[in-house]
């Protein structure tokens, strides 16, 4: 807590000790939600090391930080609060529950846009300077420089007060006077002036106006968050049966509330519904859901000025713990296998929370609940096409729907029972379940977060890898633009001295062309000033020029390392792209080679097998056995048939041919 916290805000919480005990049981019943994303924001959740990219509807609480890149922008909104942010900014949630939202700028612009505050609600934005504490509703403008460690505040509207280090306090009214600070002890570095607005507040103020022309404000609070998105993606209805009721503009055919989005623990709710829709928050942690002929509808119940958040109004299915599994057709092979599902609360149940809490808490959320405690089943509870089901693998990890997974039948809710929330993951149901003791942690929370810690510290120590480079690009851009502006400021005094010597050289000139008496020296300075005035411009100019080779030095020394720097990559690249030609080209060589052996093998077993086609082609004539020569078994000394030397061969009767039966005559 920063030291110059209001003394008013010390004392209220010493007064509220008394009355805190029965209030620590319930965890916070306000959130915020980012409304609005626009460039690069990043979110660092509580417990964690690790910054991801920010998500619409994941709601943020105490411990929560929020950064926007230059040139981003994010809008938050808590209660019926808006904050907006320009970047390069950092956000911090420093506290926010039912009656006290603290927020702190790091840095960038910041506009606050408080439209009402009940008894009792504190509203505050602590900067490096400075706090600012809302007294009554308005508009106000911060503006944090890093930089030059000031701070710039301004009511446009409504009243407010800053509050010092030491007690100092002033107070802020609605005439748009900008006030600049430096230090903690609110120490003004310029007059008060009238701010002139800028891009980003004409931004704020379209956001403004659009929020005043909201139609669903009509129909529910401004206390709920994401109220706005509903005008674009759906349209109200008055029911009969419900009244007001908003009916989505649905295009899936299988879409049921909370089956298109996430589970995610988040503390101090534990299990969370993160819905993929852009307008799914409001809906998905305040009303019912009902079905209206084949339509979906959301409830939201009477309007009531301080809604109670929950985090998620449905009821959980699956097998009794210490009995038979309820098994679902919705693995990866679609084999069956222990489930887990959930269906949407109808109007008048009765959300049970998986933590304990008190009935100031339940009756926030329960308003026009009318089951309490009783067995009868849930309207949803039997009805597939209202009830998602996953496998208990599967809870809590990615998303709940995926387009595989089969839907559910009649049959399959057969044996389902009504359970309450699902325990922390890696811990047993039953009576190891974390429950909610107010600020603290469970044990089984924190060994979580460790061992993720532990997993982050890989990446970081890789990310660390990198990080000298990038740290010493930045540092040279920021000696470079300090250059740039001392070289700016120079050429400033360095103008202003000469527009300084041309005024008292006009102003010289003019008094000698007056008539005066001649041996009285009028507007002429004495010889010794003039001496002196040359003596300093001298010396000043000397500095200037010391000043600029000394940078023109750097600047070189800059660009002799820069060029060192890409010859040695030009020259990696000509190593590395030489390594692949001769790699390449030994590739192509050993491949040349492999194709001229194959082609030889071709031809070598082409020419054997035109060899064996001739000789088999080749008439066989019996040779006569020469001298050296073994006869074979049972022909040895037998005369062989010689051919007639000479004669010619007898013609044979064609008609005594083996095969010829005709008759000749």
């Amino acid at each position: 807590m920063p030291r110059w916290r209001p003394l008013w805000l010390a004392a209220s919480l010493l007064l509220g000790v008394a009355g805190a005990s029965a209030q620590d049981i319930d965890p916070p019943g306000r959130v915020a939600r980012l409304n609005l994303l626009q460039g690069t924001v990043s979110q660092l959740v509580a417990g964690d090391n690790n910054w991801n990219a920010a998500e619409i509807n994941r709601p943020l609480t105490t411990g929560d930080r929020l950064h926007a890149e230059p040139g981003a922008r994010l809008e938050l909104h808590s209660g019926s609060s808006a904050v907006r942010l320009e970047g390069p900014g950092t956000l911090d949630i420093s506290q926010l529950d039912d009656n006290t939202t603290r927020l702190t700028l790091g840095e960038g612009k910041l506009n606050l846009r408080v439209r009402n505050l009940y008894p009792g609600e504190q509203m505050e934005i602590d900067t490096p300077n400075l706090a600012l504490t809302v007294q009554q509703p308005g508009s106000f403008s911060l503006e944090v420089d890093a930089r030059t460690g000031t701070t710039r505040v301004a009511a446009r509207y409504g009243n407010a007060t800053v509050y010092g280090e030491n007690a100092e306090s002033l107070p802020l009214s609605a005439n748009g006077q900008q006030f600049s600070f430096a230090g903690r002890n609110l120490a003004q570095t310029a007059p008060p002036n009238l701010r002139q607005n800028d891009g980003f507040d004409l931004w704020a103020d379209a956001r403004d106006r659009a929020e005043d022309q909201s139609i669903s404000a009509r129909y529910v609070s401004r206390d709920i968050p994401g109220y706005q998105q509903l005008d674009s993606f759906g349209d109200w209805q008055n029911d009969t049966t419900y009244g007001a009721v908003w009916i989505p503009r649905i295009t899936v055919a299988e879409w049921a509330p909370y089956r298109y989005g996430q589970w995610r623990w988040i503390a101090p709710w534990g299990w969370t519904w993160v819905d993929d829709a852009p307008w799914g928050f409001a809906p998905f942690h305040y009303g019912r859901w009902a079905q209206i002929g084949p339509r979906w509808a959301w409830v939201p119940g009477p309007k009531a000025p301080r809604p109670t958040y929950a985090p998620a109004l449905v009821g959980f299915l699956g097998g009794q713990p210490g009995r038979a599994d309820w098994n679902i057709h919705a693995g990866p092979d679609h084999r069956p296998g222990p489930g887990i599902g959930w269906f949407p609360l109808a109007p008048g149940e009765a959300w049970r929370p998986g933590f304990n809490a008190t009935p100031r808490y339940l009756d926030g959320i329960n308003r026009d609940g009318r089951r309490r405690g009783d067995d009868r089943p849930y309207f949803f509870q039997g009805r597939p096409n209202a009830v998602t089901a996953v496998p208990q693998v599967d809870f809590g990890r990615g998303p709940a729907w995926r387009p595989n997974r089969p839907n559910l039948r009649d049959g399959d809710l057969a044996g389902a029972q009504l359970l309450p929330a699902p325990p922390m993951p890696g811990v047993r149901p039953g009576n190891d379940r974390p429950q909610w003791n107010g600020p603290a942690r469970s044990q089984a929370e924190q060994a979580q977060r460790a061992q993720i810690q532990a997993d982050q510290a890989r990446q970081r120590q890789q990310e660390a890898q990198q990080r000298p480079s990038q740290e010493f690009q930045a540092q040279q851009d920021r000696l470079q633009r300090e250059n740039q502006m001392q070289q700016l400021q120079q050429r400033q005094q360095f103008e202003q001295q000469q527009r300084q010597q041309q005024q008292w050289q006009q102003q010289r000139d003019l008094q000698r062309n007056q008539i005066d008496p001649p041996h009285i020296p009028i507007g002429r300075p004495p010889f010794q000033q003039a001496d002196g005035l040359r003596r300093e411009q001298q010396a000043q100019q000397e500095r200037l020029q010391r000043d600029t080779a000394q940078r023109e030095q750097i600047q070189r020394q800059q660009q002799l390392q820069q060029r060192e720097q890409q010859n040695q990559q030009e020259q990696q690249r000509a190593r590395q792209q030489a390594q692949q030609a001769e790699q390449s080209r030994r590739e192509q060589q050993a491949q040349q080679e492999r194709m001229q052996r194959d082609v030889a093998q071709r031809e070598q077993l082409q020419r054997q097998q035109q060899q064996q086609q001739q000789q088999l082609q080749r008439p066989q004539f019996q040779q006569s056995p020469q001298p050296n020569q073994i006869d074979p078994p049972g022909v040895r000394g037998q005369p062989q048939a010689q051919p007639l030397q000479g004669q010619p061969m007898p013609r044979q009767n064609p008609q005594m041919l083996p095969g010829n039966n005709r008759d000749p005559r």
